[in-house]
């Protein structure tokens, strides 16, 4: 009760054994809430990803206290802002690179401070370097975003190779088992779920030399509700595996 206005879409909630937890402010229990849910490694390691929705202006301070609070130091992006004509994902970075010497550029959510140090785009994906500060620590963390803008809602990209590259550019940054990747689409489910599913199976291919895609989504269901919403999707997830373990 009191949560609806925190949900992207009101058939897509979290489940409450894995919902993410912020810090309680002002004794008000929603202000713990954010749509977001603790999904498991392919060790069975709790919280190796956060799969989430897609901020929407109302929740972009609730997102970058998850951040801050999870001690995330990776987002991976995998919708438009727009699609079709609708918001899928409000824009909740800066859309400029930080003017250190005029401190202009960055962006206040909340606690959060969030600045953009630098950006490229590559292989279908836009990486960018942000900092982050929050008011009351006298510290900053650097946090990559890792954003493909090219994956259709609902649907597939057009061919594997770049979302492979993105994946082990995220991993080459981060595999940091006690630092999350959070992971985010417009709903939080079915591009989200593709991608976990993909990272798991090539861990579980490099580790053990086998894998089962609709065992991994089975798995991924029980931390957050229609993760992998679409045959399609998990065809997706098969051939980038297929051609991975060939």
């Amino acid at each position: 009760p009191g949560t609806s206005n925190l949900n992207r879409y009101n058939n897509i909630l979290p489940n409450p054994r894995t919902r993410v937890r912020l810090s309680k402010l002002n004794d008000d229990d929603i202000t713990t809430y954010i749509n977001a849910n603790y999904v498991h490694g392919y060790d069975g390691a709790h919280g190796t990803y956060i799969a989430t929705q897609g901020p929407t202006p109302t929740t972009t301070p609730d997102f970058w206290r998850m951040v801050w609070e999870t001690n995330a130091n990776s987002i991976v992006m995998v919708t438009g802002l727009q699609e079709k004509g609708r918001e899928k994902c409000a824009r909740y970075w800066p859309t400029v690179l930080f003017n250190e010497r005029e401190g202009l550029g960055d962006m206040q959510a909340g606690f959060v401070n969030v600045a953009v140090l630098a950006g490229v785009r590559s292989n279908g994906y836009i990486a960018t370097k942000l900092r982050i500060k929050h008011d009351k620590s006298d510290t900053e963390r650097i946090v990559m975003h890792y954003w493909f803008n090219s994956w259709p809602d609902h649907g597939v990209p057009s061919e594997t190779g770049n979302v492979v590259k993105m994946l082990q550019a995220v991993r080459e940054w981060s595999d940091d088992p006690e630092r999350p990747w959070i992971v985010h689409c417009s709903a939080g489910v079915g591009r989200t779920g593709t991608f976990i599913t993909i990272d798991i199976g090539m861990r579980l291919l490099q580790e053990r030399g086998r894998c089962n895609v609709n065992e991994i989504i089975r798995r991924l269901r029980k931390d957050r509700c229609a993760m992998v919403q679409h045959p399609e999707q998990a065809e997706f997830a098969y051939k980038v595996l297929s051609e991975y373990a060939a």
